[in-house]
């Protein structure tokens, strides 16, 4: 009902998808912080907590409005999974096996990205009430699952170190402090940045951009699938990506490097 039809939905949907970066951007920094002092794991585990919160919420909106606040702040804000991803992947798979950890974090979140997509026009409209509370609460479980993966698979954060090791870091001379703004003003980092924002950007558009082609009227210049047509669409198209991402993206990064890996995703 926030649309007149589908062929309306798309400012809608662009809301909706919106919402979740603009919670996200403020809260990176401070998730950044909290992995430091309380370790990957723990704050992986408070982000599926969030995640689970926000799909009941979401699925019990009737204004667009709290739609879009429960998005932006549990979904969005709460869930500081793409700060912990570039720790995680690091803690995870070390120096020398971080590309192909990077592939199959790539190949399971473009997976379930075009999987949600799949569920939802599957599951939508069950109970008529609350359409969206069917493909949210699959997202439970989804979320609660990880939280349970991450507290048993992932080490806890580490010990303190001796009172020896403590007295000599005392003594040691303090690390120089580097502004912020130096740091985002250095080459790299401002071009890491520029990169991650077009890709970032690609992503979503057509993360967006295929479902709403797939579902709008031939006079919109659509393809007027319905739900169920538009789910298989997506099931099918989710198969190939994800097993280049999970089998081959970190082999070729490995082989060809990053600069040629990157040049050529771009």
């Amino acid at each position: 009902g926030w649309a007149v039809d589908v062929d309306a939905a798309g400012f809608v949907a662009g809301l909706l998808a919106s919402a979740m970066p603009f919670g996200r951007i403020p809260a990176s920094i401070a998730w950044g912080a909290a992995i430091d002092r309380f370790g990957t794991r723990d704050c992986l585990v408070a982000s599926m907590c969030s995640l689970v919160v926000g799909h009941l919420v979401f699925a019990l909106c009737r204004p667009l409005w709290a739609a879009m606040l429960a998005r932006a702040v549990f979904l969005g804000a709460g869930n500081g999974f793409m700060a912990l991803m570039a720790a995680l992947i690091l803690e995870v798979g070390g120096f020398d096996r971080q590309a192909h950890v990077i592939g199959y974090v790539t190949g399971g979140g473009t997976l379930m990205g075009l999987m949600g997509p799949a569920i939802g026009a599957f599951s939508y409209g069950a109970p008529s009430q609350f359409p969206a509370l069917a493909p949210s609460m699959i997202g439970c479980v989804f979320a609660v699952a990880g939280a349970v993966l991450a507290w048993c698979w992932l080490p806890p954060r580490a010990a303190a170190p001796p009172p020896a090791a403590t007295a000599a870091a005392a003594a040691a001379p303090a690390p120089e402090h580097v502004p912020l703004r130096r740091i985002l003003c250095t080459k790299p980092m401002l071009l890491t940045m520029l990169l991650r924002a077009g890709s970032g950007f690609a992503l979503f558009a057509s993360f967006e951009l295929v479902p709403l082609f797939a579902i709008a009227s031939h006079d919109a210049g659509g393809v007027a699938l319905d739900r169920q047509q538009c789910g298989l669409l997506l099931s099918a198209s989710m198969v190939l990506v994800s097993i280049y991402s999970t089998f081959f993206q970190g082999r070729l990064a490995n082989r060809l490097g990053l600069r040629v890996s990157i040049v050529g995703a771009g």
